[in-house]
C-alpha cells in the first residue's frame, strides 16, 4: 500500500499541499474501497519554526494506531483535527 500511495502521490499535482497530505488522502481512498471503518485522516501542528509557522504533518491512523510512520507522533506533533471515516453501510 505505501508503494502504490507514493507512485499516486508522485503523479498528482500539489497544488501547495504538501506530500503527507496527498498521501494521506490516497491511503485514506484506498482504505475506504476496501470498506474499512476503524481509519482516521489526522493534521497534527509541532513547534514553532523561527517565523513563528508551527511545524505540519498529516498521518492515518488504523485502530488508534499510525500507519506507515516511522517515528513516534505524539512526541512531535499535538493533533489538532481527526477526522473518522463514517461506517459503511451495505
Amino acid at each position: 500500500m505505501a508503494q502504490t500511495a507514493r507512485a499516486i502521490v508522485r503523479r498528482l499535482p500539489r497544488f501547495g499541499m504538501g506530500e503527507c497530505l496527498l498521501r494521506s488522502l490516497v491511503i485514506y481512498a484506498m482504505l475506504r474501497r476496501q470498506q474499512r471503518t476503524d481509519v482516521s485522516l489526522v493534521l497534527g501542528a509541532g513547534s514553532l519554526d523561527s517565523l513563528g509557522r508551527p511545524a505540519l504533518h498529516c498521518w492515518i491512523e488504523v485502530n488508534g494506531q499510525p500507519l506507515l510512520e516511522t517515528h513516534n507522533l505524539g512526541e512531535c506533533f499535538r493533533v489538532m483535527f481527526r477526522h473518522r471515516m463514517p461506517g459503511l453501510t451495505t
